[in-house]
């Protein structure tokens, strides 16, 4: 009836929408996947005021397990082609985040091999061990991304100072 096409209607635009299809009958069964609610598949009769009968139902519940595991698996797939995107991006990021202290302790070791006083040889050498402490803070860092995304992380409580956390 016309009251509920108004019921259901979530704008004026969807009820003349709806008007426009003049359904003579609507039956809906709910997309499962899973244990999970993904949507509705509505079925509209227009030509005929016949409404749906019970077989008709039978009939869209069959329809609709496919069509929410299709659904399901497109989600599934989008999230996937999410998760790669991130994982390259950070690939990316972390690769140009080690080129860093490597080019600097390349840059580094390049100038012991000329002869210098143990003064500058020395400050050459923490360069190279401030370098490397870096690139390795870095590795622990996307070694404890992938534990965490592998629901393996975990965290051991420990008093620090200031100074250590800074070092």
């Amino acid at each position: 009836t016309a009251e509920y096409l108004s019921s259901i209607a979530q704008s004026e635009e969807h009820l003349q929408a709806l008007r426009e299809l003049d359904p003579k009958s609507l039956m809906g069964v709910p997309l499962m996947a899973h244990g999970r609610l993904l949507g509705a598949l509505l079925f509209i009769r227009r030509s005929t005021p016949t409404p749906y009968q019970p077989n008709d139902l039978h009939l869209a519940e069959d329809l609709a397990i496919p069509a929410a595991l299709a659904v399901h698996n497109a989600t599934l797939y989008w999230t996937a082609q999410r998760a790669t995107e991130a994982r390259d991006q950070m690939l990316g990021i972390v690769a140009h985040d080690l080129r860093n202290p490597l080019h600097s302790i390349l840059m580094q070791a390049e100038l012991l091999k000329n002869g210098q006083s143990d003064e500058r040889r020395s400050r050459r050498l923490e360069k190279i061990e401030s370098a490397v402490r870096r690139m390795d803070r870095l590795i622990q860092d996307l070694l404890d991304v992938t534990r965490l995304d592998a629901g393996q992380f975990s965290l051991d409580a420990a008093l620090t100072t200031p100074e250590q956390v800074i070092l």
